[in-house]
C-alpha cells in the first residue's frame, strides 16, 4: 500500500464527516478548504484537502494564501 493510499483510508470517512459539519457551520455562501497533512520525518509528507470549492478556484485561493504567507514575517504559537 502506498503512502496516499494509506492516508486516504485513513482519514476519508473523518474528513468526509468534517467537511460535513464545517459547510452546515458555515452561512450560505462561504466557501472552505480543509488541509490534512501527514508528515514525514524526512520531508516527504502528503497532505490532501476536501473543501466546497471547484477544484480551480481552489487552485487560486492557495496560491493566494501562499503568496499572502511568504510575504509575513514569522510568527510562532498556534491558532
Amino acid at each position: 500500500m502506498t503512502k496516499d493510499t494509506e492516508m486516504e483510508t485513513a482519514v476519508r470517512s473523518s474528513a468526509n464527516r468534517l467537511a460535513g459539519a464545517i459547510d452546515a457551520a458555515l452561512p450560505d455562501g462561504y466557501l472552505f478548504a480543509l488541509i490534512i497533512s501527514l508528515p514525514s520525518a524526512d520531508g516527504s509528507g502528503r497532505a490532501n484537502y476536501i473543501s466546497n470549492i471547484d477544484r480551480a478556484d481552489m487552485v487560486c485561493l492557495l496560491r493566494e494564501m501562499v503568496a499572502r504567507l511568504e510575504g509575513q514575517p514569522e510568527i510562532e504559537g498556534r491558532a
